[in-house]
């Protein structure tokens, strides 16, 4: 198949590093501004929703490049260098490392807050005032003050309600030192319970 650069207008028999668009037979030597690369090494604007988004150094005509390119696997099954995964507006991000302005929290980063007493949701960037409805659980970070992570459950931690979700502690607080149902705090046994 005869191929030809963008720019040039030349036909060539070589191969082509990076196409234009999926299905093209053009070449470029780079992709448009914020485009990514897909697995058959054509610029697109996004990745599909369940791809991952490396960053990976190409050869093209003899110059090295960096492109971001769109994975079907996951991080570090792409590479055990990756160890970090990114949720960004740009999509899920492979890291091999959290940069500076991001929390480390397990193998994924996130955007730090900018504000106290707010929340990370581990399905989305960025930082909120509460954790969405479906998540009722929360933890302050040991290592960020001031920054709760929303979670699923306590697990192993007591949990005392607070405004109709659950805050995640490894005890409970001085106001409410009764312990319901195994790891519940409650300000008082209740009722029925002496």
């Amino acid at each position: 198949t005869k191929f030809y650069y963008d720019n040039e207008k030349i036909c060539r028999e070589e191969s082509c590093s990076l196409f234009k668009e999926s299905d093209s037979k053009i070449c470029v030597t780079e992709c448009g501004p914020n485009q990514k690369v897909d697995e058959n090494n054509a610029c697109v604007d996004s990745c599909e929703g369940t791809q991952f988004i490396v960053e990976e150094e190409i050869e093209i005509k003899g110059d090295k490049r960096m492109i971001k390119k769109c994975i079907s696997r996951t991080c570090h099954d792409y590479s055990s260098s990756y160890q970090f995964i990114y949720s960004s507006n740009n999509g899920k991000e492979c890291l091999k490392s959290c940069h500076d302005g991001l929390y480390k929290i397990g193998n994924f980063c996130y955007d730090k807050c900018v504000t106290p007493n707010t929340f990370l949701d581990p399905s989305t960037p960025g930082c909120s005032n509460a954790c969405p409805g479906t998540l009722n659980y929360y933890e302050e970070l040991s290592d960020y003050p001031g920054i709760y992570i929303c979670k699923n459950s306590c697990g192993d931690k007591f949990k005392y309600s607070i405004s109709g979700k659950y805050k995640c502690l490894s005890e409970c607080p001085s106001e409410a030192n009764h312990i319901i149902s195994g790891n519940e705090c409650k300000q008082n046994c209740g009722t029925n319970e002496k």
